[in-house]
């Protein structure tokens, strides 16, 4: 029975080691997709926040009129369109592509959050990998490249309860810096925080709700629940071969 036992225990752990350490290891965040709004509601709402955005303005506020934000295995994805608050007659397209942060670096990670009580245990990170503003309407021939700051990684695209930083909402924020790649919109748009004061920056602030039809999971990748059939069906097998022999 002794032999029975350890038997069975080795098979269990065999699985358990193909599938990465088991229930213990399946992906975090299941393949979704998620529609984007503004954070809010309340004073200031937004969904983009820029600093500097041109020579007139301190701070500029765009909002979200479409938006998804797409999450499958390791990679994600962002596009939507954005109106500014002050003027509807300027827009940009947004689109962007991320790269899931891995588990260890992710565990050092603490987010960030700009109101009291946030729990970021919870919380998923991703790498900027490509980002562009492609302006629309009055801002026609503006595009702009973004990158996440700071350059360290400390603070990725960032989705959970309160991840917007703003509420306790499910949602998302991201800090980026900006550059202009092309300018012919006539917008004296910055293009440096030489051009514009220090403070050259901008912020997603976004509230995330799960489109119909798509539910996340803690449940193993695909892969990983064949892995880990398989390794039942061999306890199963090991089982009635022990108890035939007996």
């Amino acid at each position: 029975m002794i032999r029975t036992l350890s038997a069975l225990f080795g098979a269990f752990a065999g699985a358990a080691i193909l599938l990465g350490g088991g229930i213990a290891s399946a992906t975090p965040l299941a393949p979704a997709t998620y529609a984007i709004s503004d954070y809010g509601p309340g004073s200031g709402a937004h969904g983009v926040w820029f600093r500097r955005f041109d020579s007139t303005s301190s701070v500029t506020r765009f909002s979200f009129t479409s938006g998804q934000f797409s999450v499958g295995g390791t990679s994600a994805s962002l596009i939507g369109r954005i109106t500014q608050d002050s003027d509807p007659s300027r827009a940009f397209d947004i689109n962007m592509s991320f790269t899931k942060v891995d588990d260890v670096t992710a565990a050092t990670l603490n987010g960030k959050c700009e109101q009291r009580g946030c729990d970021t245990s919870g919380w998923h990170y991703f790498n900027l990998d490509m980002g562009m503003f492609t302006g629309d309407g009055a801002l026609s021939g503006l595009n702009l490249n973004l990158t996440q700051i700071p350059v360290s990684g400390a603070y990725p695209w960032q989705i959970g309860v309160g991840a917007n930083s703003k509420n306790f909402n499910f949602g998302g924020a991201m800090w980026y810096e900006w550059t202009v790649k092309q300018n012919t919109s006539g917008v004296p748009v910055c293009t440096s925080s030489l051009d514009c004061g220090n403070d050259f920056h901008g912020d997603f602030n976004v509230n995330l709700t799960l489109l119909p039809g798509i539910t996340p999971s803690d449940l193993p990748e695909p892969m990983s629940l064949s892995l880990m059939l398989a390794g039942l069906l061999a306890l199963g097998g090991m089982a009635a071969r022990q108890r035939r022999a007996g």
